[in-house]
C-alpha cells in the first residue's frame, strides 16, 4: 500500500473509533487493502487547529493586559513594576492596583490630580523631569499608605501643600498619611519656602532633599519636631542669605536625629551665632561656597555643640567653672558635637583657627580647599586627633606646621599653594596619599618619607625642585 493510502486508512480508523461512520454514498468498505482516498470519506466538519490550552486562555490574557497595563507603558512582574518614562504623557495612565513601582520621568505631566489612588500598593513613585506646578498631598497622595520613596525632582513645583490637623486619629484623615515614606526628593523645583506640616504627611521621613529651589528662609515649622527619624536635610543651592538663631529650633534638642545638613552655595552672608549651636547630632555639615565673612563663620562654627550662655546644659544645670576656664584657655574647646565631616571649601578665610574648628574632636574629614588660606593655627591639629582626610588645596599657604599631631591622617591635599619646602610628615605612619603639586618646593630633604610605609601616591609635579637629598624616599615602595 502506498504512503497516501496508509495515512487515509489510519485516519479512517481514528474516525470510526470516535463513533463516526461513512456516508451512505460511500458504500461499505470491502477491502481496505485496495486503497481509500479522501474522496471516499465524508468528514463531519472542518478540523479545528486551535489548541485547548491557547484559545480562550490567550484571549483572557490579552483582555487583562489591555485593561491593566497602559498602552504607552511597559509592565513587569504581574504589573508590580510599570515603566511609563519618556512616553510624552500629558495625563496619568490608568493604573493597576497591584502596581508597586511606577516610573513616570521625562513626560509632560502638569498635574497628578487623583490619578494615583487606584495604585494603593505603590512603594516607589518617580515623577522626575515633568511639568508639575503644584502638589496637594490630600488630592494626589491620599491612600498611598505603602509609599516609601517619592521623587518629584526637576519639575516646576511652587507649592507642596500639606493640610494641618492630619495628626488626628480620624480614619479618613490618616488615609492621607504616608507612615512608611522614608525619602522625599523635591530638588530642582521652584519652591520658595520649606514645606509646612510635613510630619502630618510623612511622620517617619528620613531623607528630605530641597536643593536647587528658590527657598529664601531655612525656618522649619513646628511639625518638624515630630519627625523623629529625620536624619538628612539638603537645603543647598537655594537663596538663603540669612540663617536666624531659631531656624532649626524645632529639630534641635527635641530628639530629632538630624545627622546631615547641607547649606552649600546658598548665598549665605549672615549667620546668627547660635543658629547651629544645638544641632549636636550633626555628623556632616556642608557650608561650602558661601560669601561669609571669617568672623561670622568662626562664630557660627564655634558654637556648634557648645553650651549656650544662660543655657549651658540640657538639664538646666549651670556650667562648671573648670569648663569655662578651659574654654578660655589654649586647650581645645569643649563641645558635644558629633561632627565627622565638615565642608567649608570656597569660603574666603585667611586663617583656620582653633576657635572655628577645634571643638570638632571627632572630625574625620575636613575640607577647607580653595579658601585662600594664608595660615593654619598649628595648635588646631592637636584638637583633631581623629582626622583622616585633610583638604587645604587652592590656598596661599607658605608653610604648614605640626602635621605630625594628625596621627591617623591618610589623605593630605596641599596642591595649588605657595609652599617652598616639603611639609614634615614624620610620625604620620598611616599616610596613603599626599598631593603637593603646583607649589614652589625647591628641594626634598633626606628621609622625607621615612616611616610612611603605607604610602601609595605622592604627587610633586609642577614645582621648582632642583635637588633631592639622599634617601629622601627611603623605606617607601611607591
Amino acid at each position: 500500500m502506498g504512503d497516501r493510502g496508509t495515512i487515509v486508512w489510519i485516519m479512517l480508523l481514528m474516525y470510526l473509533s470516535a463513533g463516526g461512520g461513512l456516508s451512505p454514498e460511500a458504500g461499505s468498505v470491502e477491502d481496505p487493502g485496495g486503497g481509500i482516498t479522501t474522496d471516499d470519506v465524508e468528514w463531519p466538519g472542518p478540523v479545528s487547529t486551535t489548541s485547548p490550552w491557547t484559545g480562550d486562555t490567550e484571549k483572557s490574557l490579552e483582555t487583562e493586559t489591555a485593561a491593566s497595563c497602559p498602552a504607552d507603558c511597559d509592565c513587569f512582574n504581574s504589573y508590580e513594576t510599570v515603566d511609563c518614562s519618556r512616553r510624552g504623557l500629558a495625563t496619568l495612565p490608568p493604573l493597576h492596583n497591584a502596581t508597586r513601582r511606577l516610573y513616570l520621568e521625562d513626560n509632560r505631566l502638569v498635574s497628578l490630580d487623583s490619578g494615583l489612588r487606584e495604585a494603593a500598593q505603590l512603594t516607589l513613585l518617580i515623577v522626575e523631569r515633568n511639568s508639575l506646578e503644584r502638589i496637594d498631598v490630600e488630592e494626589s497622595f491620599c491612600g498611598l499608605t505603602q509609599i516609601q520613596e517619592l521623587n518629584l525632582a526637576a519639575n516646576r513645583i511652587r507649592s507642596f501643600h500639606v493640610a494641618g490637623g492630619m495628626r488626628s486619629t480620624d480614619t479618613e484623615v490618616t488615609r492621607c498619611r504616608a507612615p512608611l515614606l522614608k525619602e522625599l526628593n523635591l530638588s530642582l523645583n521652584l519652591l520658595t519656602a520649606v514645606p509646612k506640616n510635613l510630619s502630618e504627611f510623612a511622620p517617619n521621613l528620613e531623607i528630605l532633599n530641597l536643593s536647587y529651589n528658590e527657598i529664601s528662609s531655612a525656618t522649619l515649622d513646628e511639625s518638624y519636631a515630630f519627625m523623629m527619624s529625620l536624619r538628612y536635610l539638603d537645603l543647598s543651592r537655594n537663596r538663603i542669605h540669612y540663617l536666624a538663631s531659631d531656624d532649626f529650633d524645632e529639630v534641635a534638642g527635641t530628639g530629632v536625629p538630624l545627622e546631615i545638613l547641607s547649606l552649600v552655595e546658598c548665598g549665605l552672608v549672615q549667620i546668627d551665632e547660635d543658629a547651629l549651636a544645638d544641632l549636636v547630632n550633626l555628623t556632616s555639615l556642608g557650608m561650602a561656597n558661601n560669601p561669609l565673612q571669617q568672623d561670622t563663620m568662626t562664630a557660627a562654627l564655634g558654637r556648634i555643640g557648645r553650651r549656650r550662655p544662660g543655657n549651658w546644659s540640657y538639664d538646666g544645670q549651670k556650667p562648671h567653672v573648670a569648663d569655662v576656664e578651659e574654654y578660655n584657655s589654649r586647650a581645645c574647646p569643649i563641645s558635644d558635637s558629633q561632627l565627622i565631616r565638615l565642608d567649608i571649601s570656597e569660603v574666603i578665610l585667611s586663617n583656620l583657627t582653633v576657635d572655628a574648628v577645634g571643638g570638632f574632636s571627632r572630625l574625620v574629614v575636613l575640607d577647607a580647599s580653595y579658601c585662600e588660606l594664608k595660615h593654619v593655627d598649628p595648635h588646631l591639629f592637636d584638637c583633631l586627633s581623629e582626622l583622616e582626610t585633610l583638604h587645604l588645596e587652592g590656598g596661599r599657604l607658605e608653610r604648614l606646621d605640626n602635621l605630625h599631631a594628625l596621627r591617623r591622617l591618610r589623605r593630605l591635599h596641599l596642591q595649588e599653594n605657595r609652599l617652598t619646602t616639603a611639609v614634615d610628615l614624620h610620625g604620620i605612619d598611616g599616610l596613603e596619599s599626599i598631593d603637593l603639586s603646583r607649589n614652589r618646593i625647591e628641594s626634598i630633604p633626606s628621609h622625607w618619607l621615612s616611616g610612611t610605609r603605607g604610602l601609595q601616591v605622592v604627587n610633586l609635579s609642577h614645582n621648582l625642585i632642583t635637588a633631592i637629598e639622599p634617601e629622601a624616599f627611603h623605606e617607601v615602595d611607591l
